[in-house]
C-alpha cells in the first residue's frame, strides 16, 4: 500500500505529494491542473530537487530539515538505546572534522 503526503498546492492548483510505494520507493507525484491538462508524473526525488526552486521543492526540503536532530526537536532530542546516532559508525562532530580537514 502506498502512503502520501501533500508537499504543495500552488495557486493554481497543481499538487504536489512525497510518496512511499509498497516496495519502498520514495519519489514525488505531480498533479497538473485541469487547465493544463491534469496530467500526472512520477519524478524521482533527485531529479525533483535538481528541477528548481520553487516552493514546492523548498517545501520537501523543510521537511527534510525537520528530520535533522539539533537538540531543539520536539522531542527534546532523545532517542531510544535501539536508535542508534549513525549507520557507519561516525559521529556529527567527526563528520564535521573530516569534511573541514579537505
Amino acid at each position: 500500500m502506498a502512503k502520501a503526503r501533500k508537499l504543495y498546492c500552488s495557486p493554481d492548483d497543481d499538487r504536489w505529494y512525497l510518496i512511499r510505494d509498497a516496495s519502498g520507493e520514495v519519489f514525488v507525484r505531480h498533479e497538473a491542473n485541469r487547465a493544463s491538462g491534469g496530467h500526472v508524473a512520477l519524478i524521482e526525488i533527485g531529479t525533483f530537487l535538481g528541477s528548481g526552486r520553487g516552493p514546492e521543492q523548498q517545501e520537501l526540503l523543510r521537511l527534510i530539515g525537520t528530520l535533522v536532530n539539533d537538540g531543539t526537536a520536539q522531542d527534546g532530542g532523545s532517542r531510544p538505546a535501539s536508535h542508534p546516532r549513525t549507520r557507519c559508525g561516525q559521529g556529527s562532530a567527526d563528520l564535521e572534522q573530516s569534511q573541514s580537514d579537505r
